[in-house]
């Protein structure tokens, strides 16, 4: 099992450590394995889409939708990240946010499942599946602002090793 180094005091010319270097009692890697976990889990969906490229271009050959999805993604996104910045942050817990940020991702990846059943059943056009896509997407992005800014505010308020297990399963 890896552990971390001990901090060497005497190489901070004398100081103690301030409450970001020291390494807390963590047996088995509980709270880093967390944190990397948590990464991963704000990952995984926009590479869902991202990674799916092929198969939507078979499926919509006549939009763009590297592209599109791209839009779709990124300005509710960045939206989101401001609201919760300026506005939610104060007044939701941020146990809520990463709650409902991982439920919104749920809602985002079933959309490809359930507008390709409701195309295949004639209930919904081509054109119609690809928007409901494309709301997943949104769903997506908006998401991903919420979870991101509040895993990463919660993190670094603890030692630095879990934002580097939280950077590291975001990369």
């Amino acid at each position: 099992m890896l552990e971390l180094p001990d901090i060497n005091v005497e190489s901070n010319m004398g100081r103690a450590p301030s409450k970001f270097e020291i390494t807390p009692n963590n047996e088995c890697w509980f709270v880093y394995s967390i944190y990397f976990l948590l990464g991963i889990g704000f990952l995984l969906p926009w590479n869902a889409f991202i990674t799916a490229i092929d198969y939507f271009d078979q499926q919509y050959p006549s939009y763009h939708t590297d592209r599109v999805f791209s839009v779709f993604y990124m300005l509710p996104n960045l939206c989101s990240l401001l609201l919760l910045v300026k506005l939610v942050a104060q007044h939701v817990l941020p146990y809520t946010r990463v709650m409902g940020g991982f439920l919104l991702f749920l809602c985002a990846l079933l959309s490809v499942p359930v507008a390709h059943a409701l195309e295949e059943s004639g209930h919904l056009s081509k054109p119609g599946s690809f928007a409901l896509i494309c709301f997943g997407c949104l769903l997506n992005g908006v998401a991903d602002g919420m979870v991101q800014g509040s895993l990463f505010g919660e993190a670094a308020q603890l030692p630095v090793a879990v934002m580097q297990e939280l950077c590291q399963a975001a990369t």
